[in-house]
């Protein structure tokens, strides 16, 4: 996901760029719709995925990015 890499690096310049943050929902979006992986890992994305939008409404954006590239990320990839 190269947006996350651009977002990380603007975030580090104090940057903040809204619309890779559209962007990087909706490459998940579009990598869900493909999603083939057990309901139990469906269920532990889903939970992931609440607590990104927690942070991503509370603005805590560091924290927006270690869900994504620790958490959310590896369980997407180990579902294809």
């Amino acid at each position: 996901m190269f947006y996350i890499n651009e977002f990380e690096s603007a975030f580090k310049e104090k940057i903040l760029k809204k619309d890779l943050l559209i962007k990087i929902i909706d490459e998940i979006s579009n990598i869900m719709k493909k999603f083939n992986g057990s309901e139990e890992l469906l269920i532990i994305i889903n939970e992931n995925l609440n607590e990104l939008f927690i942070s991503m409404k509370e603005q805590d954006y560091m924290k927006f990015l270690d869900i994504l590239k620790y958490e959310l990320l590896p369980l997407i990839d180990s579902s294809f």
